[in-house]
């Protein structure tokens, strides 16, 4: 009876202790909210765990989804919700063709989404064993128009956990408990994807077949699309005293795209942008501008009618002036109107072909390129680009005629210029040039300082970061492939000794240590039968970046590995191979390269592709062959060592016989 008591109160504990370990989750996307104009969508990210109360300590959410079709914005995650005391660990959003590596549709445009919160242990998250914990709120850009205007157009958002990453990646979903600190055991939770088949957007822009109902003719019947009254054609019978019969004035938003600048010309070009909140076909327009004359000069060639503007297609342009209102100081509250020249720009469309107004997308009514005059907006932060759009408001004193948008005859409404949307050219933030025509920074990253400790067996270099000018460093993402095959990185690395370029302000985002394993005819590697990647990030804080000098090398991060095989310090044909992973690397191995970033402030861009990546090649330096043994004498040492032996010899001798002497005194 006895026994039999033991053996079930230990199947009793057993079972207790797998509930514990296995604490089951349900991960979704919920509540998607579209934006039709701007082309996005968003999600929450919502988690519902099996047991009441769960103390969320940190997770990593892992998606693969189709880079051809959207792009994760990166200024989500929208993080509202989460208590004031959390830490972003890490995003990271690589991409690239995986053919051949599993089964998914999109694998040759697959991209693979990582976000990391840590939250302190004082403050943990509490998920519930209910829906509606929203953990992150997702946002991607729609790059595939299609997915907006077909209801058969949809994609995927694939959670990352055992069964579907496959040999796409190593790394999973993951949940840590605050209690704990362990990451949760996640067999038989329940992902929930979005999918190809069900995640379908078009409904939200599609416009009603029955929308504007307006009563332009006066008639007290509504008008319903193109017709003018309701006939049995139309698609729908609207009540005529319904409130959605009324003149309808339709709003629009004018925009200006991010701007192209040409070094060469000096000239600086912008799309004019046009949407709205519905779908009409545009008449005409008269685009009117006041801009800085001291900074930029309209080039009379504009517009560039190139194959993206709406106006490839039948068109008149009516006039293009460039009004040189000259000093207006004050005609009104612009803070340039010492030196005012005025864009006029006035195109109609042919009736018969008018450009339809999209809720889509921003269409493309002008492209606008000036000349550069003073170059100080190249070289100086404080100069920067103004340009606005000449309204009710902003007309004052300074000229008769404001900015108008008017909508084709036909259809029967009209355009609210007054309570419509105008971007200004703010001179703040992309308007600033600074450096736009600088070139981009090369650097060189190198190993250094190579020591091999044979009682601990370990091998350790210094990474170290130099460049033909100085800049501030922003962050960076070192990757490497090694053989790991002769090494095993140490997970203590980073060494952050006081040598270190980390013994500023900065915030280790991760260091990971990938098994690729067999990796075999991905690339042209020597090693891929077993190859290993490294890959850490590093962020300096904005208010103390590091400074890459054209002196001395900087140590960026000192790495650390275990030595796997003894013929490397036995075998003269055995030497250490490490290869960073760089656009000509990388091959199909891996999606992601080595980056280094300049600081944001200062206004130039890294050229990573043309920067120098010295590998550790298996040769010279990289063959420790006989290393750790013992020096054996030469033949000159050895005589010298026999002379010292015989000297010695004939000192004791001597000694000896002086003291046989004094005895017999």
């Amino acid at each position: 009876m006895k026994l039999i008591t033991k053996i079930v109160f230990t199947l009793v504990l057993f079972a207790s202790i797998q509930y514990v370990n296995a604490q089951e989750f349900t991960l979704d996307f919920s509540d998607p909210q579209v934006n039709c104009n701007s082309t996005t969508v968003c999600y929450d990210v919502t988690m519902a765990a099996n047991i009441s109360n769960f103390g969320l300590g940190s997770y990593n959410l892992r998606l693969f989804y189709d880079a051809s079709r959207i792009a994760y914005v990166t200024n989500s995650p929208n993080v509202s919700n989460l208590p004031a005391t959390y830490s972003i660990g890490g995003i990271q959003n690589n991409s690239g063709d995986l053919t051949g590596f599993g089964s998914l549709s999109f694998e040759a445009s697959l991209a693979l989404l990582e976000i990391g919160v840590d939250y302190t242990p004082s403050t943990p998250q509490t998920v519930s064993n209910t829906a509606g914990n929203i953990l992150q709120n997702l946002c991607f850009a729609i790059l595939d128009p299609t997915i907006l205007s077909d209801n058969a157009s949809c994609f995927d958002l694939i959670w990352v956990n055992e069964t579907s990453r496959e040999n796409y990646t190593n790394a999973v979903t993951t949940i840590n408990n605050a209690s704990s600190g362990t990451t949760a055991d996640l067999t038989g939770s329940v992902y929930n994807d979005l999918s190809s088949t069900s995640n379908c957007l078009a409904d939200a822009c599609i416009a009603d077949p029955c929308v504007p109902i307006v009563d332009a003719d006066g008639d007290g019947v509504c008008d319903v699309g193109p017709n003018p009254d309701p006939d049995s054609a139309d698609p729908c019978n609207p009540n005529p005293n319904s409130a959605n019969c009324t003149n309808t004035m339709l709003t629009y938003e004018l925009d200006f795209s991010s701007a192209t600048v040409d070094c060469g010309a000096e000239t600086v070009c912008y799309d004019v942008l046009l949407s709205a909140p519905q779908n009409f076909d545009l008449g005409s327009y008269n685009l009117r501008i006041f801009y800085d004359a001291d900074l930029l000069d309209l080039i009379d060639a504009s517009p560039n009618l190139s194959p993206g503007s709406a106006l490839s297609t039948s068109y008149n342009i009516s006039s293009i002036n460039d009004m040189q209102g000259g000093n207006m100081v004050g005609g009104g509250s612009l803070p340039f109107e010492d030196n005012i020249d005025i864009v006029d720009i006035a195109v109609d469309y042919l009736g018969s072909n008018p450009i339809t107004a999209s809720t889509l997308r921003n269409i493309i009514t002008h492209d606008l390129c000036f000349n550069i005059l003073d170059q100080a907006l190249v070289t100086d932060p404080a100069v920067c680009i103004h340009a606005v759009w000449v309204t009710n408001t902003t007309e004052e004193n300074y000229t008769n005629g404001e900015t108008t948008v008017n909508v084709a005859g036909g259809i029967g409404v009209t355009a609210d210029n007054d309570n419509s949307i105008y971007n200004d050219l703010e001179p703040s933030g992309e308007q600033c040039l600074i450096n736009d025509c600088a070139d981009p920074v090369v650097y060189e990253l190198d190993f250094t300082n190579g020591n091999l400790d044979c009682g601990l067996q370990t091998m350790c270099y210094d990474i170290t970061i130099e460049a033909p000018e100085d800049f501030e460093l922003g962050s960076y993402n070192l990757r490497l492939f090694y053989d790991a095959d002769l090494l095993d990185l140490i997970d203590i690395s980073p060494n952050l000794d006081p040598g270190s370029a980390l013994s500023t302000s900065y915030n280790i985002s991760s260091i990971n240590d990938m098994q690729g394993g067999d990796m075999t005819g991905g690339g042209s590697l020597p090693f891929d039968d077993n190859i290993d990647i490294i890959d850490i990030a590093v962020d300096y804080l904005g208010s103390n970046p590091l400074i890459a000098t054209t002196g001395p090398q900087i140590i960026t991060h000192d790495l650390c590995f275990n030595i796997e095989d003894q013929a490397l310090i036995a075998d003269p044909t055995v030497c250490i191979h490490a290869v960073w992973v760089t656009n000509a690397t990388e091959e199909n191995y891996t999606v992601g390269e080595t980056t280094v970033n300049v600081a944001g402030n200062i206004g130039i861009t890294t050229d990573i592709d043309n920067s120098i990546y010295n590998d550790l090649d298996p040769s010279g330096a990289q063959c420790l062959e006989n290393a750790c043994l013992t020096a054996i004498p030469t033949m000159g040492e050895w005589g010298l060592i026999c002379l010292a032996l015989i000297l010695l010899i004939f000192g004791v001798v001597a000694i000896k016989e002086t003291s046989i002497n004094l005895s017999k005194i």
